[in-house]
């Protein structure tokens, strides 16, 4: 092989690797916006059903 294939190769090589690397960050981003909006969602709705049961009890 000569010194320019490898050169095309190598570079393709390291492409494949920062795709691969961004594609996995993308995912773990993804999966965090995901748990952190359904945490809040989760919390909202807890804050409300308690809030219920405080007027609830106050009647």
């Amino acid at each position: 092989m000569e010194h320019a294939e490898y050169g095309k190769v190598s570079a393709l090589l390291f492409l494949h690797s920062a795709c691969s690397i961004q594609a996995t960050l993308e995912r773990r981003l993804l999966g965090f916006i995901k748990s952190a909006f359904l945490n809040s969602v989760v919390n909202m709705y807890d804050g409300k059903a308690a809030g219920i049961k405080k007027a609830s009890m106050l009647k």
